[in-house]
């Protein structure tokens, strides 16, 4: 009860390990926790309390509610940032469009990264037409892919605010990202990490890539519909994840949770501002006496209908060069020449960059975890349920690859036999988190 009322609505605070007794200096506002590891005991960090009740909030139901019937509301709230789309809103209110006409357009105008997940949603298959355990699950795994690209944009961000800065950032949360199990990851709460990150972004006097954050942290910290929205959510991912939710209760908590994602999503809607893109190659231009000219191979992250994301036909030039084989964040690409730009490497990448530069089309992929040191990624264009499952859609830093080479050309009457080589394509991204770690952690 004193700790309570001493520190009231804390939020609620990240697992840091101490292996010393001396203690990291910490805000005296932030409720005090303390977890002190036996090593030899670690087996004890995947304790995990009771899963916490559902708390609805649906207060009027739809007397007949079929799928689908609350995500047509999400194009209201992008109307805001887009005027173009008020037409579409017109017709249907015209009767010239069906509502549920409105929901490709909905995914078209979203990152793939998100609307990947959510076209799976709207889809005609029994099981998404059918409220039950498996829409259910496919409406967590749109909220959890929206959450982690939010936290990503940050964590980013962060890091390059950091390596400018040069001071340290105390954001336990961040670290313990960088070393999360798949068990600890089906539970990771991004939304309450990405509120405290806000946090540190306004400590540090950093203003958000992306401005419309503060919208985010404002509504977390209002505690209203997107605050309630985010913890139905929470909570029943939580419980399917634990195995305790009963199949019984799934077809009505459908109608609360597509209501719940369509303010999640509505309120994140200012993201249809940004394109995400992919580079594939960048060739440099240097006439004399003329600008430097770099040309970036890119592929958009948005796709009306369809799952098949591929590259633009002609190069797109960048006052300063990116890198190479990553996803950037743009906030015009209409441009001549683009300006600002945040790299999501090593996020969020394009698995094609890595195995094969040949290939035109574009293969989405997202962090997910760490297994045995290495980096796991998971498609953002699969079912995430059947991905655990099968353990399948999944790509790994340690992934090897051995391919046939000729030894070098011998001149004499010997011919040389060809030997294999084995190739580590996703060594880079490895390096990055790496790096990532070391310089989160600088004094």
């Amino acid at each position: 009860a004193s700790l309570r009322t001493k520190y009231k609505d804390a939020q609620a605070p990240a697992v840091v390990e101490y292996r010393g007794l001396q203690r990291r200096q910490g805000s005296e506002e932030a409720l005090p926790w303390g977890l002190y590891v036996n090593e030899k005991h670690a087996g004890v960090l995947e304790w995990r309390l009771p899963d916490a009740p559902i708390q609805r909030f649906l207060a009027n139901p739809l007397a007949n509610y079929s799928p689908n019937d609350y995500l047509p509301k999400i194009l209201g709230a992008m109307v805001r940032y887009d005027d173009s789309l008020k037409q579409v809103i017109d017709d249907v209110k015209a009767g010239k469009k069906d509502k549920r006409e409105v929901l490709p357009i909905i995914v078209q105008n979203l990152p793939w990264t998100i609307g990947a997940q959510l076209q799976k949603l709207i889809s005609r298959s029994e099981s998404m037409r059918t409220p039950g355990v498996e829409r259910l699950h496919q409406t967590v795994n749109t909220y959890v892919i929206a959450s982690q690209v939010m936290f990503y944009l940050l964590a980013s961000q962060l890091w390059e605010e950091q390596r400018q800065g040069g001071k340290q950032v105390e954001d336990p949360a961040l670290f313990g990202l960088l070393s999360l199990d798949e068990t600890g990851a089906r539970f990771f709460d991004y939304v309450d990490t990405l509120s405290r990150m806000g946090a540190l972004f306004r400590e540090n006097g950093w203003t958000p890539f992306v401005p419309e954050f503060g919208q985010v942290f404002e509504a977390l910290e209002k505690k209203e519909h997107f605050y309630k929205a985010y913890l139905l959510l929470e909570s029943i991912r939580s419980q399917l994840a634990s195995g305790s939710l009963e199949a019984g209760a799934a077809p009505q908590l459908c109608e609360e949770a597509e209501n719940a994602l369509t303010i999640f999503i509505g309120t994140v809607s200012f993201l249809i501002k940004y394109k995400m893109v992919a580079v594939r190659d960048i060739t440099v231009t240097s006439n004399r006496h003329q600008e430097v000219a770099f040309n970036h191979k890119l592929g958009s992250l948005n796709a009306a209908d369809s799952a098949y994301l591929t590259l633009d036909s002609d190069p797109r030039p960048f006052r300063n060069h990116a890198e190479s084989s990553s996803i950037l964040l743009v906030d015009d690409l209409q441009d001549a020449a683009i300006e600002r730009f945040l790299s999501l490497s090593p996020f969020i990448i394009d698995n094609n960059a890595f195995l094969d530069k040949s290939q035109e089309s574009l293969d989405i992929y997202i962090f997910s975890h760490v297994a045995n040191g290495e980096y796991v990624y998971k498609n953002v264009n699969s079912h995430f349920q059947k991905m655990e499952e099968h353990n399948t859609y999944t790509i790994s830093t340690a992934y090897e690859e051995k391919i046939e080479v000729k030894d070098e050309v011998d001149f004499g009457w010997e011919f040389n036999e060809s030997s294999t080589k084995t190739l580590r394509p996703y060594a880079v991204l490895k390096e990055q988190f790496d790096n990532m770690q070391v310089d989160l952690s600088k004094v």
